[in-house]
């Protein structure tokens, strides 16, 4: 464990406070004396949102959200579409917006609970299309 704990308890636990690989060594000792070794290596990774690189400067707002979402973003006017969907595919959301840098989601119908799982952003240019 990071700080090299000890438990003598029946179900050991530990909670990290860091990403990482950590190796866990656990011990077990019986009524007779016999002992056996376990060592695993442990990778912790965290959980909720994970960072993404935002190289288009995309601020999203707020979290929660209950009526609406904003997103916003420091790059180049947006010329394109935005589709959010939910955790098993379904389009949620739709909007085409021409030369904008903010899109407004009305969100306050959407089930209670429901998580966005990805959003989808084409660019539409005049030479081409530019997916995000």
């Amino acid at each position: 464990m990071e700080t090299d704990a000890i438990s003598t308890t029946t179900s050991p636990s530990h909670q990290y406070t860091g990403s990482g690989t950590f190796v866990v060594t656990l011990i077990v000792t019986n009524s007779d004396g016999c002992r056996d070794t376990v060592i695993q290596n442990i990778n912790v990774e965290p959980t909720g949102i994970h960072h993404i690189d935002n190289d288009l400067g995309i601020q999203l707002f707020p979290n929660p959200a209950q009526d609406e979402i904003h997103i916003k973003w420091t790059s180049e006017p947006f010329t394109g579409e935005l589709i959010v969907f939910n955790s098993i595919a379904q389009s949620v959301f739709a909007k085409t917006c021409l030369q904008t840098n903010e899109f407004l989601i009305p969100c306050g119908s959407w089930s209670r609970g429901l998580i966005p799982c990805f959003w989808y952003l084409k660019k539409v240019t005049e030479a081409s299309n530019a997916f995000y």
